[in-house]
């Protein structure tokens, strides 16, 4: 019978397997310069679309690794992986916890969902000179509508959490695309680091 702990391990595990893999679907969708059965609404639509699920799939991952940290199980085994893995764990744990406020913040604002909180924010902010398309096309008795505009809504509520007495708009989303970077980062090296001291000899 595997105890508690040790089961409660298993299932984080489990997690960060397959939050691994939507992670890099979802960064390569995003960088990848062309898509064309997903561009249909235009290249920036579809990269927008994939920015907000990396969020998404970034916070499932601070969480698995915020369980791990608190399991005793885990704790015990970690403390016997080579110090180059025990590190890089650590330094990921810490920049999620040092992030977790602005990635949550970041990521209820736009990531995966569009809700109302953000969609007033676009409104009120989008620029009046903002030029945007929506595109009809005929199919058979009927019509099918793209909304390429849409990307423009989103833009704007990416910067929902700028501060303006800090950032203009173009520094915070340089510095927040970059923190977006750190964070893939971070995440894939977790869960690499976990492939190897804690899952690989489980395939052997």
């Amino acid at each position: 019978t595997v105890d508690a702990d040790e089961k409660a391990m298993q299932i984080q595990f489990a997690r960060l397997c397959v939050l691994y893999d939507d992670l890099q679907l979802e960064f390569a969708a995003a960088n990848e310069d062309a898509l064309p059965m997903l561009d249909k609404s235009g290249r920036d639509n579809r990269r927008f679309y994939f920015v907000r699920r990396t969020l998404g799939t970034l916070m499932e991952i601070r969480g698995a690794i915020a369980v791990l940290e608190r399991n005793a199980t885990f704790r015990a085994r970690k403390a016997k992986w080579p110090d180059g893995a025990r590190d890089g764990w650590d330094k990921a744990a810490a920049f999620f916890t040092a992030n977790h406020a602005f990635l949550k913040n970041w990521r209820n604002d736009v990531g995966g969902h569009f809700l109302d909180a953000s969609a007033e924010f676009a409104i009120d902010n989008i620029e009046d000179d903002t030029v945007g398309v929506i595109e009809l096309y005929r199919r058979g008795n009927g019509a099918d509508v793209r909304m390429k505009f849409a990307f423009g809504l989103v833009a704007v509520a990416l910067i929902k959490q700028r501060d303006a007495t800090v950032h203009t708009p173009e520094a915070f989303m340089m510095e927040a695309f970059r923190f977006l970077v750190d964070a893939v980062g971070h995440a894939v090296n977790a869960v690499q680091i976990l492939t190897l001291t804690e899952l690989l000899d489980r395939f052997k």
